[in-house]
């Protein structure tokens, strides 16, 4: 079994991957630390740790009020173009990131997970 530090590192990895290749690298900044990692974007942040437990959450600039209105606010903070980057790297590391996001019960860091599990359904059989 893998440690959640080992986890990290894997899900960190597809992070980097997926939006240098479709960002390039000054467009986010990965900060890493002795609880975990933070992802960065102009208008948005990645938490990833674990310690005290695996986890993840999302933080965005102008997070809205509303819930309604959190889908909204997630893809005018990343672009779709991100978007679909994180995408991309949450099938990377099978789903990981989407469950992390999920599992924090932060109610903005569901509705991502919800948004990156969409694209996990609507990939094509065999990728």
């Amino acid at each position: 079994m893998r440690s959640a530090e080992e986890q990290i590192r894997e899900v960190t990895a597809s992070i980097e991957e997926a939006l240098t290749e479709a960002l390039g690298m000054t467009e986010f900044d990965i900060l890493r630390d002795d609880q975990g990692v933070t992802v960065a974007g102009d208008e948005w942040s990645l938490r990833l740790e674990s310690d005290p437990a695996l986890m993840a959450w999302l933080a965005i600039d102008s997070e809205p009020d509303n819930p309604s209105e959190f889908r909204k606010a997630i893809l005018t903070a990343f672009t779709e173009l991100g978007l679909d980057a994180l995408g991309v790297a949450n099938r990377g590391c099978d789903g990981q990131i989407a469950h992390l996001l999920d599992s924090s019960g932060d109610p903005i860091s569901v509705v991502l997970a919800d948004m990156l599990g969409d694209s996990v359904d609507m990939q094509p059989q065999g990728e």
